[in-house]
């Protein structure tokens, strides 16, 4: 984890690593290796991708890799995070904001908060029930 640790701080333009108690924090990525018994054995590590957003913690993306070089692992991981992200990001927070908004208009008589991801789509910053319902919902 240490090879994979520098190889975010050296791209502190892009991502830098924060404490679990950091509420602002949406991407969420989880790693872990294997402890090796002997020197020769292979390092093994898996991660979890989510993206963190409102209340809930979505998964992007999960993987695991081996090998005998700590540093090829943490190339693996870091290209594997990049690709969750460029492949499933966008999609993810339409389909949280949809939720969002689906659950505030099941649980209110008067209007919500459009989330921000469909403002533009929806042309509007505040939504009701029969607005959504006449506009034929949202759609994923």
């Amino acid at each position: 984890m240490n090879a994979f640790r520098e190889k975010i701080a050296s791209h502190p333009s892009l991502s830098s690593l924060v404490s679990d108690l950091d509420q602002s924090a949406r991407l969420v990525f989880d790693a872990d290796c294997m402890t090796r018994d002997k020197p020769i054995d292979a390092y093994v590590c898996f991660y979890t991708s989510y993206y963190a957003g409102g209340v809930v913690k979505t998964p992007l993306g999960r993987g695991r890799y081996a090998s005998k070089s700590a540093d090829d692992v943490a190339d693996n991981l870091l290209a594997s995070m990049a690709q969750d992200i460029a492949e499933r990001w966008n999609s993810t927070l339409r389909s949280n904001a949809i939720e969002i908004g689906e659950s505030c208009l099941s649980q209110t008589p008067s209007s919500c908060a459009v989330p921000a991801p469909l403002t533009p789509e929806l042309r509007s910053n505040v939504l009701n029930l029969a607005q959504s319902l006449h506009k034929g919902g949202l759609q994923e």
